[in-house]
């Protein structure tokens, strides 16, 4: 079994609504995974938490498929898209932040 993860873990009440801070050297804005059930209680906390540090709302998005490397391709190429369509991060800033949620997602 292989296991990767974040360089920081960071866990405790309140701190999904805050988690920002800890985010926004990634980037201004986030592409979210979420399975389903789970946005309905964590939307506003989360949504919360990026807009508390100035970064753009992010984008949701239910899936509850495999950690794989196909569904990690077909992963990369939703977040291709929608990064295509975000006209306020510039050009190099949204590949940085592509790659770095690529790794996030193979990590968690």
């Amino acid at each position: 079994m292989v296991y990767g993860g974040p360089g920081r873990y960071v866990q405790g009440p309140g701190e999904l609504s805050r988690q920002g801070r800890f985010l926004s050297w990634l980037g201004c804005s986030a592409y979210v995974l979420f399975d389903q059930g789970t946005e309905d209680r964590l939307c506003k906390q989360i949504v919360d938490g990026f807009l508390g540090e100035d970064l753009s709302e992010p984008f949701f998005k239910i899936y509850d498929g495999p950690c794989s490397e196909i569904s990690d391709a077909d992963l990369l190429s939703v977040a291709n898209a929608v990064f295509r369509n975000e006209r306020n991060m510039a050009n190099e800033q949204a590949k940085v932040t592509k790659q770095k949620l690529v790794q996030l997602m193979c990590e968690a």
